[in-house]
């Protein structure tokens, strides 16, 4: 009788056991594991141009110290620029980030990380070997200077189909034309 109850136990424990194994097993592929969204290349502080809102921004930037129609300016770490933010209905379209020493970014590592697609943009800075290098179709550019290996900033936009449509929204001040001496 004991050898009964001992092969009974055992055989309830085994039969308990699968039990709770086939049950686990059901419970795992019943959950589909819930991926987070990937971070698009052209956001930063999870602000995202076409997305975002002036709220969105002001809760990762602070207030922002001034604006201008709808073009607002939120502290930096630089003493003497701000980051700027240009919205439409309230949604951001643009970005403009200034870079510090403290940031370490390399402007020949923005090459390797979106590779050498991009277009050139001049403008008056280019004198010195800072020019705009925008990946259009991402929404990024970077100002920089490959010779220094430096950023000084990086902007964020809604992407474009072409170079016009960039310059007309974003980049007034620059052009396909590097600067005569004097621009």
């Amino acid at each position: 009788m004991k050898q009964f109850l001992i092969k009974h136990k055992l055989l309830t424990l085994i039969l308990l056991l699968i039990v709770l194994v086939v049950a686990w097993i059901v419970y795992r592929t019943g959950k589909v594991p819930v991926m987070p969204l990937p971070t698009p290349e052209n956001s930063w502080k999870n602000i995202v141009p076409g997305t975002s809102l002036l709220k969105d921004v002001n809760i990762q930037l602070g207030e922002p110290v001034s604006s201008d129609n709808n073009q607002y300016e939120y502290s930096s770490d630089n003493p003497n620029l701000n980051h700027e933010v240009l919205y439409e209905n309230n949604v951001v379209v643009s970005i403009r980030r200034i870079a510090v020493i403290e940031d370490q970014m390399q402007i020949k590592g923005a090459f390797a990380q979106h590779g050498q697609n991009f277009t050139v943009l001049y403008s008056d800075k280019s004198t010195l070997g800072d020019n705009l290098y925008v990946y259009l179709n991402k929404g990024i550019a970077y100002l920089g200077n490959p010779d220094t290996d430096r950023v000084l900033e990086v902007w964020y936009f809604r992407p474009v189909n072409s170079v016009d449509e960039f310059i007309t929204k974003y980049a007034p001040d620059y052009s396909l034309v590097f600067p005569q001496e004097g621009f």
